[in-house]
């Protein structure tokens, strides 16, 4: 499992949890989670055992 996080501080972050390294209609059907940062993404990535792939 990895994990992307996008977004911006005025926007806000989204993680999004995949299977594997993947873009198009996977993407945007896998889980999402609002976060503040990354602190908070890489506490729910180590809880979870994701790979963080792109921060």
């Amino acid at each position: 499992m990895v994990a992307y996080l996008h977004g911006s501080k005025a926007k806000g972050w989204t993680l999004t949890i995949c299977k594997q390294p993947c873009a198009g209609p996977e993407f945007s059907n896998s889980e999402k989670i609002t976060v503040s940062g990354k602190r908070e993404a890489n506490k729910i990535c180590k809880e979870r055992g994701i790979k963080p792939w792109n921060w």
